[in-house]
């Protein structure tokens, strides 16, 4: 079965995780939306530094320009600005992971101008629980806890300001 086909099935089959979590999103806690997907093992190499943290974004948001679903949004909003947009996102994961302060910033307010839904939550945790199945370390699953909790925080936001009636989630 080929990539393309394994994610069809992941994302659109009635038994999918994403779909069983986005059916049922009404019934949970902010964040049991996050999709808990499993991929076939690779070779792993240690999350470990600023050359890995290339590696880790470069693989992910190039899964990301050619995805079906996130790549349009993201490929109009960055056209022609993509260098510039990776040599942030270099700086924004070395920070969050190794504490050397490298970003200044505050990526939210970007993304608020986006028109971005559940599904494009869904499918970029996705993508990047994909690509980290080819790391290893502490690091990983620091990038993973904060990359689930960026996603959740930014869609529950985005969502606020669409419907600044709704009350924040106690």
């Amino acid at each position: 079965m080929g990539e393309k086909e394994r994610q069809s099935i992941l994302l659109k089959g009635p038994d999918s995780p994403i779909q069983k979590v986005a059916s049922k999103k009404d019934q949970m806690d902010r964040d049991s939306w996050i999709p808990k997907c499993k991929f076939a093992p690779a070779m792993s190499k240690e999350l470990k530094g600023r050359a890995e943290i290339e590696e880790m974004v470069n693989t992910f948001y190039g899964k990301v320009q050619k995805d079906e679903l996130i790549g349009p949004v993201f490929n109009k909003k960055l056209e022609g600005r993509w260098p510039e947009h990776m040599d942030k996102m270099y700086r924004f994961w070395e920070t969050i992971l190794t504490e050397t302060h490298t970003y200044l910033g505050r990526p939210f307010p970007p993304h608020l101008a986006l028109d971005l839904h559940q599904p494009h939550f869904e499918r970029w945790l996705y993508l990047f629980h994909e690509t980290m199945e080819s790391f290893d370390g502490p690091l990983k699953d620091e990038a993973i806890r904060r990359a689930n909790h960026m996603a959740a925080l930014f869609f529950h936001k985005i969502e606020h300001f669409r419907n600044p009636d709704t009350h924040p989630i106690q």
